[in-house]
């Protein structure tokens, strides 16, 4: 009995067909409702999504840095200088090669002279060229100040009359003040020579000018004072008209006289002061070259270990040799490079080479970090840096195409010990990624990939 039950109560109730039509009915009106006017809790939701990621594309722009990389090496900004042969002679011994780094007074070559070698003979010698070149420097500004009086004659005659004379004079390196001119400078100027031919000729004009500008000055008053009187005696026909007019011409001509003299006196002064310009600039130049080989040679000569015919190099500044042009057993004449070094009492810096491109990315005062080819970073990490110059002109480097040469000066590290030639990678941030680049970079790969721009 109680089995029967159990099955009877299990049975599946049939369906009732208004029953599902109204519970169909309920749901759809609930759907309908649900789509009209959703939660609030649906509405935020993706709102939320779009702020979420916002602020993690605004984190990510502020961590994620735009960095340059450039490549280039380690060298020393400093002075390099060539050993000369200060004799004719044979070179004995070579003490030195290249890449080797010297010491002060460390010994470099060793030369036979067929000579015997003076110190003070080759002093002398630079005395007596510097005296040289000093009488003529002294012959000049002479010359130079003889100008600027017949320049101050020539306004004073012609106050009208501007000579236009160059206004850039050169800087003296010895002044007028301190020069005692001697006997043998006035017969330069005024017995003999090209200078005094030139004062001479320009003399001359002045005078010229002179005589002409005083028969225009008197024509003129003479002319002003009768030409009232000629024509009253024209219109009586006391003077013919012949007459008249060869005084008006004779005004004519005067005037014309001094404008031509001073037109031809105004270019051989122009001319004299360029060429003088030029002269007392050329011997700036050789007096100044002339200091830095005796301050060159005196250093030399302190260098140089003498016995006999047998003269001893010895190095002036620590450094690294960088080429040997010689070779034991050769003929040398004097001043000729036997050696070149490249001074290491200066700082290391870094030399990198920029694209072109990127010139615009980059300035002075960035900090830079270097990954050395040495020095792994993994172990010693990276190396810090700042720029310190940009070249202003763009050059060809094999190896790098047309590029910048930019200077970076290198942060100390004891742990590392660098060493001019030493390769690099320099990373220079250049600013922060923006939202929209971001954004973009996807299709910006996507975009590359398809043109086939790398």
């Amino acid at each position: 009995m109680s089995g029967q039950k159990n099955n009877s109560q299990n049975k599946i109730r049939p369906v009732d067909v208004h029953e599902a039509k109204a519970v169909n009915r309920n749901f759809t009106e609930l759907s309908e409702s649900f789509l009209q006017s959703p939660p609030s809790f649906v509405l935020r939701g993706p709102i939320y999504l779009v702020l979420i990621i916002l602020v993690a594309a605004v984190v990510y722009a502020s961590i994620t840095q735009v960095s340059i990389k450039i490549t280039g090496y380690l060298t020393v900004k400093g002075e390099d200088y060539v050993v000369q042969s200060p004799v004719n002679g044979t070179v004995n011994l070579i003490y030195q090669s290249a890449n080797n780094s010297v010491k002060i007074n460390e010994n470099l070559l060793a030369i036979y002279s067929q000579t015997a070698f003076s110190k003070e003979a080759n002093l002398s010698q630079i005395s007596q060229k510097e005296t040289e070149l000093k009488s003529r420097y002294r012959a000049h500004l002479l010359f130079q100040a003889q100008l600027d009086s017949l320049s101050a004659e020539f306004a004073r005659r012609n106050p009208a009359f501007d000579p236009q004379l160059p206004k850039n004079k050169p800087e003296f390196m010895i002044s007028s003040g301190s020069i005692t001119f001697s006997a043998a400078d006035s017969f330069m100027l005024y017995g003999g020579g090209e200078m005094g031919l030139k004062y001479s000729n320009l003399r001359q004009n002045i005078l010229l000018l002179a005589q002409g500008y005083d028969r225009t000055k008197k024509a003129a008053a003479q002319f002003a004072v009768t030409r009232r009187e000629n024509e009253q005696l024209l219109q009586k026909s006391f003077i013919s008209r012949q007459e008249y007019l060869n005084s008006e011409q004779a005004h004519s001509n005067a005037k014309s006289e001094l404008e031509t003299i001073a037109r031809n006196l105004r270019a051989s002064l122009l001319s004299a002061y360029q060429e003088n310009y030029q002269i007392i600039e050329s011997l700036n130049e050789n007096l100044s070259q002339l200091e830095r080989e005796t301050r060159t040679f005196k250093q030399m000569l302190a260098g140089i270990e003498i016995s006999g015919n047998s003269l001893i190099l010895k190095n002036r500044y620590p450094g690294v040799v960088t080429d040997v042009y010689v070779k034991t057993s050769q003929m040398i004449s004097e001043g000729m490079p036997l050696l070149r070094i490249i001074r290491d009492d200066f700082p290391l810096v870094g030399v990198f080479y920029l694209p072109v491109s990127q010139i615009g990315q980059v300035k002075v005062g960035q900090k830079v970090a270097i990954r050395y080819d040495a020095f792994p970073f993994q172990v010693f990490g990276v190396q810090e840096g700042e720029i310190v110059s940009i070249s202003d002109d763009v050059r060809a480097v094999e190896g790098f195409g047309y590029s910048y040469e930019v200077t970076i000066a290198l942060k100390t590290n004891p742990e590392i010990k660098l060493k001019p030639g030493m390769g690099g990678l320099a990373e220079i941030i250049s600013g922060k990624k923006r939202i929209i680049e971001i954004a973009l970079a996807p299709m910006a790969k996507i975009f590359a990939y398809l043109t086939g721009d790398n």
